[in-house]
């Protein structure tokens, strides 16, 4: 059967595609910048050099008209027109060159480097002295560089507008995309706060079920006790002990159920002020146990320093440590072991790990899978905490995870793991 979609689903795939849209626009934006600088580059340089073979023809026509005028030749003459050559071959051989200039601006170089090379550098030579033929030839070449340089400011002038424009377009796409990631991000974030209120309603009313299932029996003994007790009769020694032992258990519950309740008063992410050491819990939970002997501590000097919710540990690791006991009724050599470390991963935070583990009797496959279901006890009557179902909702407020490990006969082990973040 497959999973069905919801909304929130549906505005994460949103939120990821705006994200990769704009990731895309952003690299397309850095590669057309690139392309742009390299198109501007190369077009600057066909630009510079037609001005320099301008440069350089004007130079030259100004020598041969002294020359026309004195009948003497300038010395420099033969190495300003071999330069000017040098110049146009140049930029005829740029790799680039056919991108921005057409067939007939390309013609025209090729005609001014034929026309320097075959017609004015023999007539500025000693023997010849043709300088009149040589300044029409150049007056003309002067011409066909100026629609050469033309040409190129013209390319640059239109690659620059479209890529200005293309420029603002992707950068109002850019501000349309993490406009619509915002969004949807308020969106996610309402869906999460409407399925946190929701799960915390719910927690609620499964945290009371839970609270009413573990009073009733003690309720009732008191109940059985008050109907029994008669007007002039001494009461039942037996029932009065039950009686105390199932009031003092209400007590005790109550004050542990204020106290949770008390911390998550507490300013949000703090899980309360009344933080302790984990060495200071462990010996007061010590002090509590029946038989001393038979509890063993395996906890690390780092994870003992720790500093933990005081309520909520005190709950979650007594409530382990009754169980425990109870589970070795009839043991020879019963043990109950509570271990701790900290635990450093890689990426996030630290977590505390504990475990209370016992060589009783252990639990069948089947009671195994429901020890952590609402209602659910082997103990009957007899059952006096809050059960592991209770244990595990409250771990879960915690932001922990806790894992059963039992089996017939090997005994049990319960393990949940506690972020130090939280604190």
């Amino acid at each position: 059967m497959m999973k069905r979609i919801s909304f929130v689903d549906v505005l994460y795939l949103v939120l990821m595609g705006a994200v990769a849209v704009s990731v895309w626009a952003f690299f397309q934006a850095d590669r057309q910048h690139q392309q742009t600088s390299q198109v501007l580059q190369e077009t600057y340089e066909i630009q510079w050099r037609a001005a320099q073979i301008r440069e350089r023809l004007t130079g030259v026509m100004t020598e041969l008209q002294i020359a026309l005028a004195t009948g003497k030749k300038l010395p420099r003459i033969n190495r300003d027109v071999r330069h000017l050559a040098h110049n146009v071959r140049q930029t005829v051989s740029l790799e680039y060159i056919g991108r921005y200039l057409g067939e007939r601006d390309i013609g025209r170089l090729t005609n001014a480097l034929e026309v320097i090379e075959t017609a004015v550098v023999p007539a500025t030579q000693e023997a010849s002295k043709n300088y009149r033929r040589a300044l029409a030839q150049l007056t003309e070449l002067r011409s066909d560089m100026f629609r050469v340089s033309n040409a190129a400011l013209e390319h640059m002038t239109a690659y620059s507008d479209a890529a200005r424009t293309e420029e603002r377009n992707r950068r109002l796409g850019f501000v349309l995309v993490m406009g619509l990631a915002t969004i949807v991000l308020i969106a996610v974030g309402s869906a999460w706060q409407s399925r946190f209120v929701q799960w915390k309603e719910q927690h609620l009313r499964s945290f009371s079920s839970l609270f009413a299932h573990t009073t009733t029996s003690h309720i009732s003994a008191l109940r059985l006790f008050l109907d029994e007790v008669k007007e002039g009769e001494a009461p039942d020694k037996g029932m009065i002990d039950q009686a105390q032992a199932a009031a003092r258990d209400l007590e005790r519950m109550n004050t542990r159920l204020r106290d949770i309740i008390m911390s998550y008063e507490q300013p949000k992410g703090t899980l309360g002020s009344q933080l302790k050491s984990l060495s200071a819990l462990l010996s007061g939970i010590a002090g509590n146990v029946e038989r001393n002997e038979i509890l063993n501590l395996d906890v690390s000097d780092e994870a003992l320093a720790a500093r933990v919710p005081a309520s909520q540990f005190h709950v979650i690791l007594s409530e382990l440590v009754r169980n425990a006991e109870a589970a070795m009724e009839g043991r020879e050599f019963p043990q109950i072991t509570i271990r701790g470390r900290i635990h450093k991963p890689l990426i996030g935070a630290r977590r505390l790990i504990m475990s209370v583990e016992d060589n009783g009797n252990g639990m069948t496959e089947n009671v195994r899978k429901n020890a952590t279901m609402p209602f659910f006890s082997t103990r009957g009557g007899k059952h006096t905490g809050m059960g592991l179902a209770s244990i595990v909702d409250l771990v879960r407020c915690m932001k922990g995870k806790l894992r059963l490990d039992s089996a017939a006969g090997r005994g049990t082990s319960v393990q949940f793991y506690f972020p130090l973040s939280r604190v």
